[in-house]
């Protein structure tokens, strides 16, 4: 793996943090420590600049670039889209920050990442709108704005991007199927 991150868990074990401090005031997740640990991800930007912020270092500090093999791929249900640990297929899981990345040209809004997570999670378990999760936008809201995002192509443009060809086929039947 060409970029090493032994420096960063030095930096944070010399401040007094361990893995349950590290993921309890969200430096960093399970998921993306497994990664590193493992060799098999990495942190992105903005993990650099909340490091650099809280312990006053600079990047070079935290990781260095080791010349070497690439690093190993992992599981990439996107194609199109660089990701840096694997996503599990769970109809209910949201949108990762690269997925959001690639697609929120698209959007105006970051509360349009909420409604997308909702629409994707109603295709995806095939239930009715109100069977949203409470954790989620209202199901009008989210309904709403998949009948206006269906038709004016921009569903079509975000699931292209996202290589996300089966929702968005379960998409126009669901749009044929219910009507305004």
């Amino acid at each position: 793996m060409p970029l090493k991150y032994d420096k960063m868990f030095e930096l944070l074990k010399a401040h007094g943090y361990n893995t349950t401090r590290i993921r309890k005031e969200n430096i960093l997740g399970q998921r993306t420590l497994t990664a590193i640990k493992n060799g098999t991800g990495g942190i992105d930007y903005r993990t650099i600049e909340k490091l650099c912020g809280l312990f006053n270092c600079q990047p070079n500090d935290i990781m260095e670039y080791i010349p070497g093999p690439a690093t190993p791929k992992s599981v990439n249900i996107f194609p199109l889209v660089p990701i840096s640990v694997p996503v599990p297929l769970d109809p209910k899981r949201k949108m990762i920050d690269e997925e959001w990345r690639a697609i929120e040209h698209f959007m105006t809004s970051i509360d349009d990442r909420i409604i997308l997570n909702a629409i994707f999670c109603k295709v995806r378990t095939g239930k009715n709108w109100s069977s949203l999760p409470k954790s989620s936008v209202s199901y009008e809201v989210a309904r709403s704005k998949f009948y206006e995002w269906y038709d004016n192509g921009l569903l079509k443009s975000v699931c292209e991007t996202l290589r996300l060809s089966d929702e968005y086929g379960k998409m126009a039947t669901l749009r044929m199927s219910e009507s305004d």
